[in-house]
């Protein structure tokens, strides 16, 4: 799943990249890889919207649940992912380099 937007500028302002895994018996999950707004377009929405959408898109191709990974230093995401009802699964450690840090990882239930 790849998702742009397109900011004032008629330029991307912002994208949401995922992949969906057929875990099998119609059991699907969705891994939030990344998303990410321009800068200058930020603190308008357009995060919200692209997190949304994505979710959206997930329903419809009916995944059960979606996971993400999150530097453990970065609160405002994981706040802004909580705020979607992801909640914390586990710990990742030293999964990101430059620098090195844990991933926190989180999930989030959307269908039965």
């Amino acid at each position: 799943i790849m998702l742009t937007i397109v900011g004032r500028k008629q330029e991307i302002a912002g994208f949401a990249v995922g992949r969906i895994f057929d875990l099998g018996d119609n059991n699907f999950t969705a891994e939030l890889t990344n998303i990410g707004v321009r800068l200058s377009e930020q603190n308008q929405g357009l995060g919200t919207h692209l997190l949304k959408s994505f979710l959206d898109e997930c329903r419809a191709r009916c995944v059960s649940n979606v996971v993400l990974e999150v530097r453990a230093s970065n609160v405002i995401a994981t706040r802004f992912y909580g705020k979607f009802a992801f909640t914390p699964a586990g710990r990742r450690r030293g999964f990101y380099s430059d620098p090195f840090e844990d991933a926190l990882t989180m999930k989030l239930h959307l269908i039965d």
